[in-house]
């Protein structure tokens, strides 16, 4: 999909912008500190300025309404830096609920909001660890002229300093959405930290006042939609990212006087790596523009999508490594060998920093002994992860597997709504 002269300029900038003031070294501060929010409040508000927040949010509401393909361009770059906002669970999934199934009432309160970044959503749908949307538990049951909500919730994406709770519930034979307040009587908000540091949470409701929405089966469909389209991109620029610092290294490192991206092995597993990032980001972006477009088939290419999109970004921090640890179990190898063998390929230093370096290794009988055993139990690890990875590469990850409609894309993992 090429991107148009406005489209173009939006990538540029929210580029510039994410590596400015939201790069990986934020989230590792953030996880350093346990950080009591969970997101990075500059950037955040960097996003707001840049009216980045209300990407989703019609004019008429004080957004931009520049449609899912604007704000899969912005998740693309937050997933290249791990950048850590509440871009998806407020921009997006709170901006597309409100904006598809929310009252005039509930739009006019809620929509500028989002958009000048003085409120944030949290979207509540699974009742337990697996994403089964189709199968809600939380009951909504009419009392006097409102409604009441008994249930709960896992994995709530920013629940924990959220303004607003948009709650999946089950009324008879349909499942919809309801606004909840966080401070309301009977909800019990407890956050969990994710492995990989970001924020979720727990959610308890008992016999809870909610609020029903004009349309909240639809705002319900349009918000896991948009959801997992914007997951596919960002999912992509995560994938992009680890390609490029990987193909990085093949040109930085070197092993027996020669780049290990000289080595033939390599290039073929960097070329069908390149492969599979490019079509990766080339289906998240054909479903987000099938989405804006509300074309027929919309549902299934962002289901294709978000499937090859989370393959492919395992793929490439599985291939990443691999290529690091090989390079590493190949060089403590050699140290071995012609430390051994050669122990005057190389001068030897005083430097305590150059230690390793093969003469020294070589005179050095404690160094060489922990060098040969590293040799002998992780190459062969690292030789036979390679091989099978390889091999499940060619077997498995070649297409992308679309995951029946609400599920996750390899229908057991836990997910969070949508995550």
């Amino acid at each position: 999909m090429k991107l148009n002269d406005e489209q173009q300029m939006l990538q540029d900038s929210v580029a510039r912008l994410m590596a400015d003031k939201g790069p990986v070294s934020h989230l590792r501060e953030l996880r350093d500190r346990n950080d009591e929010k969970g997101y990075d409040e500059p950037l955040w508000h960097a996003m707001v300025e840049s009216g980045l927040t209300g990407i989703l949010v019609p004019e008429e509401h004080g957004g931009i309404g520049f449609g899912l393909v604007g704000a899969g361009l912005v998740a693309r770059e937050i997933g290249r830096n791990l950048s850590v906002t509440p871009f998806l669970s407020t921009a997006v999934l709170g901006a597309t609920a409100l904006a598809t199934g929310g009252s005039a009432e509930q739009q006019q309160k809620w929509l500028p909001a989002i958009a000048e970044g003085s409120v944030i959503t949290a979207l509540a749908v699974d009742d337990g660890a697996k994403h089964r949307p189709e199968a809600i538990k939380t009951e909504a049951k009419a009392a006097g002229d409102g409604v009441t909500l008994n249930g709960g919730k896992l994995l709530v994406l920013d629940a924990h300093v959220a303004d607003l709770l948009l709650v999946a519930a089950r009324q008879g034979e349909s499942t919809a959405l309801f606004l909840v307040d966080p401070k309301a009587e009977g909800v019990s908000i407890e956050r969990n930290r994710m492995v990989d540091d970001r924020n979720a949470a727990r959610v308890t409701l008992d016999n809870v006042a909610a609020e029903p929405m004009a349309d909240g089966a639809a705002a319900l469909a349009a918000a896991l939609r948009a959801g997992r389209a914007v997951l596919a991109a960002e999912l992509s620029g995560l994938a992009r990212e680890a390609f490029e610092r990987t193909l990085q290294y093949l040109k930085e490192r070197k092993q027996f006087g020669r780049l290990i991206g000289t080595f033939q092995a390599l290039q073929h597993r960097a070329a069908l790596l390149m492969g599979e990032v490019s079509m990766s980001d080339a289906l998240a972006m054909q479903a987000l523009d099938a989405c804006d477009r509300n074309a027929d088939d919309a549902e299934v290419q962002v289901l294709a999508a978000k499937a090859k999109a989370a393959r492919v970004a395992l793929l490439a921090g599985r291939e990443g490594w691999a290529f690091t640890a090989t390079a590493l179990a190949i060089g403590g190898l050699s140290v071995v060998l012609f430390g051994q063998l050669y122990p005057t390929l190389l001068p030897s230093t005083t430097d305590p920093a150059h230690t390793l370096t093969v003469a020294n290794a070589a005179s050095a009988p404690y160094t060489l002994g922990v060098m040969s055993w590293i040799a002998a139990v992780f190459l062969p690890l690292v030789l036979g992860y390679q091989s099978w990875s390889y091999w499940v590469f060619r077997r498995r990850l070649g297409g992308a597997r679309v995951a029946p409609a609400g599920t996750s894309d390899t229908g057991d993992t836990a997910v969070p709504a949508p995550r």
